[in-house]
């Protein structure tokens, strides 16, 4: 499904850039730390000046086809862009479904990961650039992968066979799954063997959800989500084993702009008001905040810094 898709490939874009931590391309340089912000030559959207049937396969036509009525009549046939949304593809797959049908805890979970992802991606760009920075990119990967743990919540509220469909990779057994009100539970088994459940209740009162991932009767992953007056407001906190101590990500988001706190050992976080300000994870011992081409932060060694940088997230998209 193309919903689907697309945030997959959000996730994919923003992990390869955090793979290349210190190393933002033999066309940027150390020096463009210190650039006022609004110096960027790259234009938004630059590179779409190419005509947009440029990259279209043209057909070879006889001389009794080219009445510019007919060329029109099968221009029209074969651009995708009028084949009605929620209609199955030639391939027997459906399409996205039409916005009217996707619920309420979909579209809630979609559009903070499509914002936190923006503001994850603007911040690896920004740190890498510059050398004393550049380390703690490798800070942000996991506050990015947590949303994959999630990835079901995306197809809450869904029809019985779109569910099927679209999470059947998740486990080569039946997956069960339940909606009691704004409750929706799914359950698996896992490639090892393991019950996984995902849980999430949704308080369409504040446009906000509790989220719970479970192995085998073990809560291990907990997120609370609510809707703001600038945004969102999230926690995600990562039960202790017997290997590593608990972790909480704190994430605000305001557009592209934003906040990411991180804390190691920590506590489960308090439920959210929505009334916490967009500092919100400054209280962790370790954050990063983006404001336009600023970045502010404090390291975990407690080492702080504040710098402006000129973004080079758009050049790698359009490369």
């Amino acid at each position: 499904m193309k919903r689907i898709l697309s945030l997959l490939l959000t996730f994919a874009f923003v992990g390869l850039t955090l793979a290349g931590c210190g190393n933002p391309g033999s066309e940027t340089q150390v020096g463009q730390t210190t650039t006022a912000a609004g110096e960027n030559t790259g234009a938004p959207g630059e590179s779409s000046s190419e005509p947009a049937g440029a990259s279209q396969t043209t057909t070879p036509v006889t001389e009794e086809e080219t009445d510019p009525a007919v060329t029109q009549e099968t221009a029209e046939e074969t651009d995708p862009s009028v084949t009605d949304p929620g209609t199955p593809t030639d391939d027997g797959d459906p399409s996205t479904p039409p916005a009217e049908n996707v619920s309420p805890v979909a579209a809630l979970y979609s559009d903070l990961v499509i914002q936190k992802s923006a503001v994850l991606s603007r911040l690896n760009d920004g740190l890498s650039q510059n050398p004393e920075t550049s380390f703690y990119t490798f800070s942000l990967l996991g506050v990015m992968l947590i949303d994959l743990s999630f990835l079901p919540i995306s197809f809450f509220g869904f029809a019985k066979e779109e569910m099927e469909s679209g999470l059947d990779f998740l486990s080569e057994e039946e997956i069960v799954y339940t909606e009691n009100g704004n409750t929706y539970r799914l359950e698996y088994k896992d490639a090892e063997g393991q019950v996984i459940v995902v849980q999430t209740v949704y308080d369409p009162m504040v446009n906000g959800m509790v989220s719970t991932l479970a192995i085998d009767g073990k809560e291990v992953l907990a997120s609370h989500v609510r809707q703001t007056s600038y945004g969102y407001v999230a926690w995600y906190f990562l039960d202790s084993d017997e290997e590593a101590e608990s972790y909480v990500y704190l994430v605000t988001v305001q557009g592209e702009d934003g906040v990411v706190g991180l804390s190691q050992p920590a506590d489960k976080p308090a439920p959210l008001t929505g009334n916490e300000p967009i500092d919100y994870p400054k209280s962790a011992t370790e954050w990063y905040a983006i404001t336009g081409n600023r970045i502010t932060g404090q390291s975990n060694d407690g080492t702080t810094f504040d710098f402006t940088f000129t973004p080079t997230t758009e050049e790698a998209v359009e490369g």
